[in-house]
């Protein structure tokens, strides 16, 4: 049986602002510990439910959206072309999350191997690959990873062929912390040997006030070559960053000069 539409209770809150009072009569579901809320909202579900439920191609459209969502043709995107291989992020349902590919020419996919699949770093389908960037020999690419949507990555620095990585223990690097956030980004762009890259990244621990953690950006250089990573600064200037804009790192054609914009 149909259930009754809830009736939503009216208020009588007032708020004076610019000398102006303004009645607010709903502003009471803005307090979600308040048990009225939630009883409101249950209600308001089992009604919509009942009302869909009831309708004959229902149970047609929920089979064939969920065969089209599940379907297994993968979709390719992000692709970077460097030095005759094809880097790609795939797609491929009904793998929670993308993976990054080389191929040796998008009319090839027999050619493809798989670099990363964070599916394989977590069972539970929650890590992310937020950006990658090829070395500009494409031996290594640094991939910035992050877990349960929160966009926060860690740049990891992983061989193309053999898929080396810190997480496997035959690590090529350790992890470079913080380099992405839900902000603003982040961005790496690598020298021309392929030594090392220049970053971008937010603060840690208490390197800037609590406030700053997630609004403040510099610009650092790490590399590696036969002997320990060595991390120095580039750039002195730490500059704060919009939720308006996307600051980052690019490399020329040549690998030869480096830009921040």
């Amino acid at each position: 049986m149909q259930p009754a539409c809830p009736q939503l209770p009216r208020s009588l809150l007032q708020g004076v602002y610019h000398a102006v009072k303004v009645v607010d009569n709903y502003r009471w579901l803005e307090n979600f510990n308040d048990p009225a809320v939630p009883e409101w909202s249950d209600a308001q579900n089992r009604y919509a439910r009942a009302d869909l439920d009831r309708l004959p191609m229902r149970a047609a459209l929920y089979e064939r959206l969920n065969e089209l969502r599940s379907y297994p043709s993968p979709r390719y995107f992000a692709l970077e072309y460097l030095r005759n291989v094809l880097f790609a992020i795939k797609r491929q349902p009904p793998k929670e999350q993308p993976f990054l590919v080389t191929l040796r020419s998008p009319d090839d996919a027999g050619s493809e191997h798989v670099v990363l699949d964070p599916n394989q770093l977590d069972a539970k389908g929650t890590a992310a690959i937020d950006f990658y960037v090829p070395s500009a020999d494409d031996k290594y690419v640094a991939m910035s990873l992050s877990h349960g949507g929160s966009e926060s990555g860690d740049v990891h620095v992983y061989e193309v062929v053999s898929g080396k990585s810190p997480q496997d223990g035959r690590g090529l690097q350790d992890v470079v912390p913080r380099v992405n956030g839900g902000t603003a980004g982040g961005s790496v762009a690598w020298n021309s040997d392929s030594t090392g890259f220049y970053y971008t990244r937010y603060p840690r621990g208490s390197e800037r006030p609590k406030v700053d953690l997630d609004s403040t950006s510099r610009s650092t250089f790490t590399g590696w070559a036969r002997g320990p990573r060595t991390t120095r600064i580039r750039w002195a200037k730490i500059f704060r960053v919009s939720p308006r804009f996307r600051t980052g790192l690019q490399t020329t054609r040549d690998s030869r000069n480096h830009g921040q914009w």
